[in-house]
C-alpha cells in the first residue's frame, strides 16, 4: 500500500478534520491501494496539516455515489454535480482516523518540490 498527498481547499480540509466531511471526492484515482492521505491545505495555508486513514475507495456513477455518500459528504449537491459534470464514473475515498499535525508541514519535508495538482505518492 502507498500513501498520497492530496491538495484540498482549506474549507474542505477543516471539514475533514472536524469529521463533517467523511468522503473525499476525485475524478481520478491512483493505480495502487492507498493507506493514508496527507492533506495539503491549499492557499492561503499551503501546508500539510493532517494524515487521514483511507478506509476504502468507492467508485460508481455520479448519481449512485451521491446516494451512498450524501449524508457525510460535507458538500452541496450542486458542488458535487459541478465537480463530476460530464463524468461517467465518480470516485470517493471513505475517510477514517485523522491525525492533525500540531505543526503543519512543508511539502519539502516530504521530499516534494512542487504543488501537486491531483495527487502525488509519498513514502511517509
Amino acid at each position: 500500500m502507498k500513501n498520497i498527498i492530496l491538495p484540498i481547499n482549506p474549507t474542505y480540509s477543516k471539514k475533514i478534520i472536524n469529521k463533517t466531511k467523511l468522503f473525499e471526492y476525485r475524478t481520478r484515482m491512483p493505480s495502487t491501494k492507498i493507506k493514508y492521505i496527507y492533506i495539503y491545505a491549499t492557499k492561503p495555508i499551503c501546508k500539510i496539516i493532517a494524515k487521514v486513514e483511507v478506509i476504502e475507495l468507492i467508485s460508481f456513477t455520479p448519481n449512485e455515489l451521491w446516494k451512498i455518500t450524501k449524508n457525510e459528504s460535507g458538500i452541496t449537491k450542486e458542488y458535487f454535480d459541478n465537480y463530476f459534470k460530464g463524468k461517467n464514473i465518480a470516485h470517493a475515498y471513505r475517510l477514517g482516523n485523522i491525525h492533525k499535525f500540531l505543526k503543519p508541514k512543508n511539502l519539502k519535508e516530504f521530499g516534494i518540490n512542487f504543488i501537486p495538482q491531483s495527487f502525488v505518492y509519498t513514502d511517509y
